[in-house]
């Protein structure tokens, strides 16, 4: 529009070129959201999800006791001996108080890299809906299963954390400025040229 006005060289839309002047420079000073460079970045972390190494895991098993006793011809005191046997085998004590690190059993790693997947997946769905909110809390989300599952002095894994720490830190949703002062200008200038028509 505005270089239309200019090649029209009226003065009478001076006014209206200077209202639309000053809403480019609204638009232009408004931040610029790369969401296909964030996209490009989520869909690497989407595919870096099943190379990254998780942390060393093996399935957890309980050993159970066997106390060797004297056998006993009475049925309900060998009975007694083998359910207080398999009671003692149900109950386990473990300290709490410590955070320990979940080993992942062979067969839960998919399930933890699918997990991770989700969130980031999740996250771009988020990015393109300009909803920042849901945007930083899949990442962070993501960030907290990559922390907690994943190998962290694996190269690629410190890798991957440091590109969700950019993400984290980057805008989704941007204001759009006011310009409605160049439509107002119109506007009022359209109302003159009838008035002056009649």
């Amino acid at each position: 529009a505005d270089a239309r006005l200019t090649r029209l060289d009226r003065p009478q839309l001076f006014s209206l070129r200077k209202a639309i002047g000053k809403d480019i420079e609204r638009l232009r000073a408004a931040p610029y959201v790369d969401v296909p460079g964030l996209t490009l970045k989520l869909d690497g972390l989407i595919d870096l999800a099943d190379t990254l190494p998780l942390l060393p895991g093996k399935p957890v098993v309980v050993k159970k006791t066997t106390e060797k006793t004297a056998p006993t011809s009475n049925w309900w005191q060998r009975f007694a001996q083998e359910a207080w046997t398999d009671f003692t085998n149900l109950v386990r004590v473990q300290d709490t108080s410590k955070a320990q690190i979940p080993l992942l059993a062979p067969e839960q790693a998919y399930f933890a890299r699918e997990n991770v997947k989700l969130r980031l997946l999740a996250a771009r769905l988020s990015l393109l809906a300009h909803d920042d909110k849901a945007f930083k809390s899949d990442l962070k989300t993501a960030q907290d299963w990559i922390q907690r599952y994943y190998d962290n002095q694996d190269r690629a894994v410190k890798a991957a954390m440091q590109t969700l720490q950019q993400l984290s830190t980057s805008q989704t949703r941007v204001d759009i400025p006011d310009i409605t002062g160049s439509l107002q200008a119109l506007h009022g200038l359209k109302l003159t040229s009838e008035r002056s028509a009649r």
